[in-house]
């Protein structure tokens, strides 16, 4: 059967019959266990059509669709039969690769998944990303990872897989470069909620106490992740509770400044929440947690920010009933500070709002 359709190819791809020999002698090759021969054949075959002006994405939808369906299917045979997953990446390294090779390695992946051969599919589609880091389909084959793991009920191969996707379409990755990023709402969807996850994730990991021994390490990397979410979105409207979570992080670990800052930040910088005079309320508490340990300078520094936070919250939330002790704490700040016309309108608000007090 070889050597018959070997004829017909011979003939050359004026022939009619030249892609159906070149389909029927790479099923004579495989069945005779000859797989990189018969590759050599299929993806002639697809060459062949490619050259012609055949889409591939529109292969499913006509009328001999089950030539080409099967053609890759057999393909991802032959790879397996070669070895594996890695043996695609040498057989284009060799011979050259396609602008279809996107179907080929989907396809290999896909029949890797419905194998459940997990950690194989996924390694096909990163392989691909690896290859083709600002390729359109890129972002796809990533997001596929991650679903393909949490299919198989991986939760840690998950996590793995969102902080890849996050790092490698991040808005400042080279992919943005080549892909516009207004055509792409919902890659952009994904990439924050991927961001919110793993903050989430390693908050919680954090605060577990059975894990004392990595609360530095899942402290860093929830704060970094947190971070990415708010300086990748700075004017969403989610953004304001990353930034209220990122502020309990900071204040868990003791970072009491950086804590009031982030607090600050999400009370005044984002539209009112039922939420905002809590965070604005915590900013003042991070503070004065710091001003029991700070001296000097740094503590005349600190005690600025207090009393100056102090009366934006007054100003902001003035039906909140921690208004009058903020007040009075801030009145002394300014006071302490020389800061006498600032102290003496702290006390004035103070008296307007509990004049018998």
């Amino acid at each position: 059967a070889e050597q018959a359709y070997s004829a017909i190819v011979d003939a050359g791809p004026e022939s009619p019959f030249y892609e159906h020999g070149l389909y029927k002698r790479g099923w004579s090759l495989y069945k005779r266990s000859l797989y990189e021969e018969a590759l050599h054949n299929f993806f002639a075959l697809l060459d062949h059509r490619k050259m012609n002006g055949y889409v591939f994405d529109q292969y499913r939808e006509e009328g001999e669709a089950h030539r080409v369906t099967d053609t890759f299917r057999v393909i991802s045979l032959c790879v397996d039969d070669l070895g594996g997953p890695g043996k695609l990446d040498e057989y284009f390294a060799q011979s050259g690769l396609r602008d279809y090779d996107d179907k080929v390695y989907a396809n290999l992946a896909e029949y890797y998944f419905e194998k459940r051969r997990y950690d194989d599919a996924a390694s096909v589609y990163r392989s691909f990303v690896e290859l083709n880091p600002v390729h359109e389909m890129s972002v796809t084959f990533g997001q596929r990872v991650i679903e393909i793991f949490e299919q198989a009920g991986f939760p840690q191969r998950v996590v793995e897989a969102k902080r890849d996707f996050s790092n490698r379409f991040a808005l400042s990755s080279d992919y943005w470069l080549v892909n516009e990023i207004y055509e792409s709402p919902g890659v952009v969807e994904l990439l924050k909620a991927h961001l919110a996850d793993l903050a989430s994730y390693f908050h919680a990991l954090y605060q577990d106490p059975r894990l004392a021994s990595e609360r530095q390490d899942n402290f860093e990397e929830a704060r970094h992740w947190y971070r990415q979410l708010v300086s990748s979105f700075p004017a969403a409207p989610a953004t304001g509770m990353a930034r209220y979570r990122l502020a309990d992080l900071l204040l868990e670990q003791g970072d009491y400044v950086e804590a009031a800052i982030e607090y600050d930040h999400a009370a005044y910088d984002y539209e009112i929440e039922d939420w905002s005079d809590d965070a604005a309320y915590a900013a003042i508490y991070s503070y004065r947690q710091e001003l029991k340990t700070a001296d000097g300078a740094r503590r005349r520094g600190v005690m600025n920010l207090a009393a100056t936070s102090s009366a934006k919250f007054a100003d902001t939330f003035p039906e909140n009933e921690q208004v009058p002790n903020v007040l009075t704490n801030g009145a002394n700040d300014f006071y302490e500070l020389k800061k006498y016309q600032l102290a003496i309108d702290a006390a004035r608000k103070m008296i307007a709002r509990s004049p018998h007090s």
